[in-house]
Protein backbone atom coordinates (compact mmCIF):
# COMPACT_ATOMS: atom_id res chain seq x y z
CA UNK A 1 0.00 0.00 0.00
CA UNK A 2 1.35 3.45 -0.46
CA UNK A 3 1.41 5.78 1.78
CA UNK A 4 2.43 10.00 2.11
CA UNK A 5 4.09 11.65 4.77
CA UNK A 6 2.52 15.02 5.59
CA UNK A 7 2.97 17.64 8.59
CA UNK A 8 0.18 17.37 9.99
CA UNK A 9 -0.72 21.29 10.16
CA UNK A 10 -0.59 20.78 6.13
CA UNK A 11 -3.61 18.38 6.49
CA UNK A 12 -5.72 20.53 8.59
CA UNK A 13 -7.62 23.03 7.36
CA UNK A 14 -8.35 25.17 10.49
CA UNK A 15 -7.69 24.79 14.45
CA UNK A 16 -10.39 25.45 17.04
CA UNK A 17 -8.17 26.58 19.64
CA UNK A 18 -9.81 28.45 23.00
CA UNK A 19 -6.69 28.63 25.16
CA UNK A 20 -7.22 31.33 27.77
CA UNK A 21 -10.49 31.67 27.53
CA UNK A 22 -13.21 30.33 30.29
CA UNK A 23 -16.67 31.50 29.66
CA UNK A 24 -18.74 32.34 32.49
CA UNK A 25 -21.01 28.90 33.17
CA UNK A 26 -24.40 27.63 33.33
CA UNK A 27 -25.95 24.42 34.47
CA UNK A 28 -27.68 23.93 31.75
CA UNK A 29 -27.58 25.23 28.10
CA UNK A 30 -24.99 24.45 25.42
CA UNK A 31 -22.23 21.51 26.28
CA UNK A 32 -18.87 22.34 27.00
CA UNK A 33 -16.53 19.22 26.27
CA UNK A 34 -13.44 19.31 28.76
CA UNK A 35 -10.93 16.70 28.51
CA UNK A 36 -12.86 14.01 31.06
CA UNK A 37 -15.55 14.02 28.59
CA UNK A 38 -12.94 12.39 25.64
CA UNK A 39 -12.95 8.83 26.99
CA UNK A 40 -10.78 6.19 25.97
CA UNK A 41 -11.93 3.58 23.17
CA UNK A 42 -14.92 6.12 22.52
CA UNK A 43 -15.19 7.76 19.11
CA UNK A 44 -17.40 10.87 20.39
CA UNK A 45 -16.82 12.52 23.59
CA UNK A 46 -19.06 11.07 26.44
CA UNK A 47 -21.53 13.80 26.60
CA UNK A 48 -22.91 12.14 30.04
CA UNK A 49 -19.59 13.28 31.44
CA UNK A 50 -20.25 17.53 30.89
CA UNK A 51 -21.32 19.38 33.18
CA UNK A 52 -20.64 22.61 32.43
CA UNK A 53 -22.62 24.61 30.19
CA UNK A 54 -23.04 28.25 28.19
CA UNK A 55 -25.95 29.58 27.21
CA UNK A 56 -26.51 30.85 23.29
CA UNK A 57 -25.15 34.36 23.48
CA UNK A 58 -21.98 32.90 24.66
CA UNK A 59 -22.00 30.57 22.25
CA UNK A 60 -22.02 33.10 19.53
CA UNK A 61 -19.72 35.60 21.14
CA UNK A 62 -16.81 34.47 23.68
CA UNK A 63 -15.31 31.76 22.19
CA UNK A 64 -12.38 33.33 19.60
CA UNK A 65 -11.49 30.84 17.40
CA UNK A 66 -15.05 29.54 16.61
CA UNK A 67 -16.40 26.31 17.16
CA UNK A 68 -16.02 22.43 16.54
CA UNK A 69 -18.30 20.53 13.51
CA UNK A 70 -18.98 17.17 12.88
CA UNK A 71 -16.15 15.32 11.87
CA UNK A 72 -13.47 17.76 13.59
CA UNK A 73 -10.79 15.75 15.51
CA UNK A 74 -10.84 16.61 19.24
CA UNK A 75 -7.25 16.67 21.00
CA UNK A 76 -6.50 16.93 24.50
CA UNK A 77 -3.35 19.71 25.10
CA UNK A 78 -3.23 20.27 28.41
CA UNK A 79 -3.85 17.82 31.87
CA UNK A 80 -4.27 13.95 30.16
CA UNK A 81 -2.47 15.17 26.64
CA UNK A 82 -3.18 13.29 23.84
CA UNK A 83 -6.66 11.98 24.27
CA UNK A 84 -8.69 12.10 21.02
CA UNK A 85 -11.80 12.06 20.21
CA UNK A 86 -14.49 12.82 16.75
CA UNK A 87 -16.80 15.54 17.01
CA UNK A 88 -20.57 13.88 16.40
CA UNK A 89 -23.25 16.77 15.12
CA UNK A 90 -24.37 17.86 18.61
CA UNK A 91 -24.02 21.65 19.02
CA UNK A 92 -21.17 22.02 21.64
CA UNK A 93 -18.07 24.45 22.63
CA UNK A 94 -14.68 23.25 23.43
CA UNK A 95 -12.65 23.46 26.60
CA UNK A 96 -9.43 25.47 26.92
CA UNK A 97 -7.56 22.14 27.51
CA UNK A 98 -8.81 20.72 23.84
CA UNK A 99 -7.85 21.62 20.44
CA UNK A 100 -9.98 20.56 17.45
CA UNK A 101 -8.69 19.76 14.25
CA UNK A 102 -10.60 20.21 11.08
CA UNK A 103 -9.14 18.07 7.97
CA UNK A 104 -8.62 19.31 4.71
CA UNK A 105 -11.15 16.78 3.31
CA UNK A 106 -9.73 15.56 -0.01
CA UNK A 107 -6.17 14.86 1.96
CA UNK A 108 -7.62 13.16 4.86
CA UNK A 109 -10.60 11.21 6.43
CA UNK A 110 -11.63 12.93 9.72
CA UNK A 111 -12.08 9.49 10.86
CA UNK A 112 -8.79 8.39 9.87
CA UNK A 113 -6.83 10.86 11.58
CA UNK A 114 -8.82 9.83 14.56
CA UNK A 115 -7.45 6.49 14.00
CA UNK A 116 -3.84 7.33 13.69
CA UNK A 117 -3.67 9.54 16.91
CA UNK A 118 -4.93 6.64 19.08
CA UNK A 119 -2.09 4.07 17.74
CA UNK A 120 0.09 3.28 20.82
CA UNK A 121 3.42 4.71 18.77
CA UNK A 122 1.43 7.51 18.25
CA UNK A 123 0.21 8.03 21.57
CA UNK A 124 3.60 7.70 23.08
CA UNK A 125 5.22 10.21 21.07
CA UNK A 126 2.57 12.54 21.93
CA UNK A 127 3.30 11.97 25.48
CA UNK A 128 6.85 12.45 24.62
CA UNK A 129 6.26 15.90 23.19
CA UNK A 130 5.38 17.03 27.12
CA UNK A 131 6.49 20.08 28.14
CA UNK A 132 4.71 21.03 31.17
CA UNK A 133 6.39 20.74 34.52
CA UNK A 134 3.68 21.25 36.81
CA UNK A 135 0.81 20.10 34.58
CA UNK A 136 1.18 17.81 31.18
CA UNK A 137 1.38 19.63 28.29
CA UNK A 138 1.82 19.95 24.58
CA UNK A 139 1.85 22.90 22.02
CA UNK A 140 -0.21 23.20 19.01
CA UNK A 141 2.23 23.68 17.05
CA UNK A 142 4.29 20.61 17.91
CA UNK A 143 1.28 18.91 16.78
CA UNK A 144 0.80 20.09 13.70
CA UNK A 145 4.44 19.35 13.13
CA UNK A 146 3.47 15.47 14.18
CA UNK A 147 4.83 13.59 10.92
CA UNK A 148 1.80 11.76 9.47
CA UNK A 149 2.05 9.01 6.99
CA UNK A 150 -1.15 7.92 5.27
CA UNK A 151 -2.70 6.43 2.20
CA UNK A 152 -4.95 7.35 -0.55
CA UNK A 153 -8.07 8.81 0.44
CA UNK A 154 -9.74 5.21 -0.90
CA UNK A 155 -7.49 3.70 1.25
CA UNK A 156 -8.19 5.46 3.96
CA UNK A 157 -11.86 5.16 3.57
CA UNK A 158 -11.30 1.46 3.52
CA UNK A 159 -9.53 1.27 6.67
CA UNK A 160 -12.16 3.11 8.45
CA UNK A 161 -15.01 1.32 7.31
CA UNK A 162 -13.27 -1.92 8.78
CA UNK A 163 -12.25 -0.31 11.99
CA UNK A 164 -15.39 1.23 12.70
CA UNK A 165 -17.04 -1.98 12.14
CA UNK A 166 -14.83 -3.50 15.17
CA UNK A 167 -15.29 -0.81 17.23
CA UNK A 168 -19.27 -0.90 16.78
CA UNK A 169 -19.30 -4.49 17.72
Amino acid sequence: MKKYQYRLGDLIERVIDNRGKTPPYQNEGIPIIEVASIAKNNRHPDYKKVNKYVNTETYKSWFRSGHPQNGDVLVSTVGQIGKVSIMDETVACIAQNIVALRVKKELLVPDFLYYYLIRDSVQDFLQAMNIGSAQPSIKVPHLLDLTVDIPTIETQKKIVGILKSLDDK
